[in-house]
């Protein structure tokens, strides 16, 4: 018989902290085996009671995702042209994703490509510096003392010309016309370093760097390997993505990898499962501007077989080898979710939008001192200084996320912001806004109304 029966048939009423472990015992037999109790009217309550109580230790043999420790792995990559100062990001990126229950440590590569020019240094020498600072501060530690410590690494762009770097990753399964297997190329010889090639290049090797950070043998504890573009911003309510997403794995043995919600994912009657945690979810393209990988699926699957390599974006690629079941995005945006800024993928709407560096500079907010005279400040400083306040708002719930905010052509989907200078300069009002403050556990919601935002 098993140990909790006696007390949960004596105090019916609640379920033991044992409850858990005893489940398995007391739904596997009958319950007048589980109980003693002889059929008869005078033990009829008792029996209800104990049969409450097994239902109750039903429910708890899944606890919930917040109850458990999260372990994960968070890379990012900093290019040298990136408009957003990458120290910033990385502090927003973690402080959102982290919580009570959740591990994690940190890994940042600076993307560098050798093929950068004269002309790239010429024409982007703040930029550049700005970065390189932002990486170095990382690297010393010199951001909250709370969130995790940052590893910052180099990526060594002579595996490109290695046909050996795949092969722990991707093997493509290459033939002649005569069936005979071609031998296996480097991605330079692939992609090649001209146009937008070389930014298929560049990307494509930074997500193998990713790829081989998370299969090492130093993260065999990770449940979750992450990989977030270092402009993507987050906005996180009362349960975190990773909770979310480890209780979506376990609802969907399939899926290997998901992408978290769109800002306008918050329909009713899409909410998280008030046992388990998981949220309903849907196939979707793999991103490599958001990657949340289960990695003991992950792993296994390497190296994946794919067709041919160096005709489309990392992306593409994982998209066609994980196939509909092994890929999915999570609906429950009113939990969370993710937003890019402005980008390539609106053109079709120039009116209704603006460029990033536009938007940085008008959130420049008006009391910096070093920047009240026109032209005093320079982009970098203004960069730096609109970046910070994009991320205040985002992490206090002001700002503004629905189908007319949030545009992309290139997916059909309300993924990047389409900014307005009029959002932007209007002031929060108490009763339309979100409150201020860490969002996380606080049920503060970002506003569906007209209030500073962007």
């Amino acid at each position: 018989m098993c140990a909790a029966v006696e007390f949960l048939v004596v105090a019916s009423n609640s379920v033991s902290s044992a409850c858990a472990s005893t489940c398995t015992c007391m739904l596997s037999s009958r319950l007048v085996d589980i109980t003693g109790m002889p059929l008869g009217t005078h033990n009829d309550g008792r029996r209800a009671g104990a049969f409450f109580s097994v239902l109750a230790c039903a429910g708890a043999l899944k606890a919930p995702v917040q109850q458990r420790n999260i372990k994960a792995l968070y890379v990012t990559s900093s290019f040298p042209k990136d408009t957003m100062p990458i120290d910033v990001m990385v502090e927003h990126q973690l402080k959102t994703l982290g919580g009570p229950n959740v591990e994690l440590r940190a890994v940042v590569f600076d993307n560098t490509p050798p093929w950068l020019s004269d002309a790239d240094l010429i024409a982007w020498p703040k930029t550049f510096e700005m970065q390189r600072r932002g990486l170095e501060k990382l690297h010393k530690g010199k951001v909250s003392a709370k969130l995790p410590r940052v590893t910052v690494k180099p990526m060594d762009y002579e595996a490109v010309d290695d046909p050996a770097f795949l092969a722990p990753f991707f093997h493509v399964d290459a033939m002649d016309k005569t069936g005979a297997v071609l031998a296996q190329k480097s991605l330079r010889s692939m992609f090649g370093t001209t146009g937008e090639h070389a930014q298929m290049l560049s990307n494509f090797f930074a997500m193998t760097h990713f790829m081989r950070e998370c299969m090492s043998p130093e993260n065999d504890d990770v449940d979750l390997c992450l990989y977030f573009d270092p402009d993507m911003l987050m906005y996180g309510n009362t349960t975190g993505i990773l909770e979310l997403a480890t209780a979506t794995f376990e609802d969907n043995p399939e899926l290997v990898v998901v992408s978290p919600p769109f800002g306008c994912y918050r329909d009713r009657w899409v909410k998280k499962d008030p046992v388990s945690g998981a949220c309903p979810s849907r196939s979707a393209i793999v991103s490599s501007r958001h990657v949340i990988a289960q990695r003991r699926r992950l792993v296994p699957k390497m190296p994946i077989t794919v067709p041919s390599i160096g005709k489309s974006y990392w992306e593409g690629v994982m998209t066609e080898a994980l196939g509909r079941a092994g890929r999915g995005q999570i609906l429950c945006g009113q939990e969370f979710f993710i937003v890019h800024p402005p980008s390539r993928y609106q053109k079709n709407k120039r009116n209704q939008t603006m460029p990033l560096m536009q938007l940085l500079r008008l959130l420049v907010p008006p009391e910096a001192a070093m920047c009240s005279e026109p032209g005093a400040c320079s982009a970098e400083v203004q960069a730096t200084l609109g970046t910070k306040e994009l991320v205040r708002r985002f992490e206090a719930g002001r700002i503004v996320a629905d189908k007319q905010t949030l545009y992309n052509k290139g997916c059909g989907c309300c993924a990047d912001m389409m900014p307005s200078a009029e959002r932007i300069g209007e002031r929060p009002s108490s009763s339309r806004a979100g409150r201020p403050g860490s969002p996380r556990g606080s049920g503060a919601r970002p506003t569906t109304h007209r209030s500073t935002g962007w």
